[in-house]
């Protein structure tokens, strides 16, 4: 987490309160572990300059969990990928269900007549129809 800087104007507890406000500890606990009173927090959160702290640290901490689901997101469609290819018939549909309800792929899939080649095609290859 960033060190809050000097030209905050904000004091060594007070900068110590905002990180634990990111963390998302409650009003009660920062005030017993900075031993202070729980009105001086409160008080202390009506500051602009406290609550400008407080709204930078957690968009920056929003920013480093949205980066972090992205990346999750990417690495279970690369294994997805992975499992649509699995020998084993089985996986490989539950895959591709998984994949077509997520997504509306299904609902653009031509469902009867000529134009479902490419569909039958893709049935084909993974389950041999």
């Amino acid at each position: 987490m960033p060190q809050v800087t000097a030209t905050t104007a904000l004091t060594a507890k007070q900068a110590n309160a905002v990180q634990l406000i990111a963390l998302g500890w409650s009003r009660s606990r920062i005030a017993t572990h900075l031993e202070i009173d729980p009105g001086t927090l409160s008080r202390w959160r009506r500051h602009p300059v406290f609550r400008l702290e407080v709204a930078s640290l957690l968009e920056e901490s929003e920013s480093v969990m949205v980066d972090a689901f992205r990346a999750t997101k990417l690495k279970a469609v690369e294994r997805l990928t992975v499992l649509v290819d699995s020998p084993n018939q089985t996986v490989a549909l539950r895959a591709i269900e998984l994949i077509l309800s997520r997504t509306n792929l299904s609902a653009q899939l031509p469902i009867g007549g000529s134009s479902d080649r490419p569909f039958d095609a893709i049935l084909e290859r993974y389950f041999k129809c």
